[in-house]
């Protein structure tokens, strides 16, 4: 954890270095080109905002499926706790594009059933097996069934 803490710190200081390199960059090329039309500018904007904010996703994305990869092996290795912990994040709704196949919150789910919630364990799966598609989906399916058997 300490790990993907000071990966996520990286991020987000990389995205304000990159933030300012930037807005200089812009305010260099738009005083220096005094005749730049309006729709020039906002274009160099857009491209700008881009090239600050695209990274700063990717590496959040990277993060995301470090966590869903250490949650699976704390999984695996029934450290139901510790994977609970890592993929805690899952549970909440703002996350579902950094888990688009649903696997962080099946392990997830997995691990709160493990612990004893499983009124929480039971809102995952079915929230998987609803909302995702593929091996994550069918997987979550068996899950449930398997609990109302």
């Amino acid at each position: 954890m300490a790990a993907l803490t000071r990966r996520g710190a990286r991020a987000v200081v990389f995205l304000f270095v990159r933030l300012v390199a930037v807005a200089l960059f812009v305010t260099l090329v738009e005083s220096q080109s005094p005749r730049m039309g309006r729709a020039a500018r906002l274009l160099l904007e857009a491209a700008a905002s881009l090239l600050v904010v695209l990274p700063f996703f990717t590496a959040l994305g990277r993060i995301f499926g470090w966590r869903i990869a250490l949650g699976r092996v704390y999984a695996q290795e029934e450290r139901w706790a510790e994977a609970a912990h890592v993929l805690s994040v899952f549970a909440r709704r703002g996350y579902h594009p950094f888990d688009a196949r649903g696997e962080g919150a099946y392990w997830l789910a997995l691990a709160l059933r493990a612990r004893g919630e499983t009124d929480e364990a039971q809102r995952l799966f079915r929230a998987v097996a609803e909302t995702r598609a593929g091996e994550w989906r069918d997987r979550a399916r068996a899950e449930l069934d398997r609990d109302s058997a």
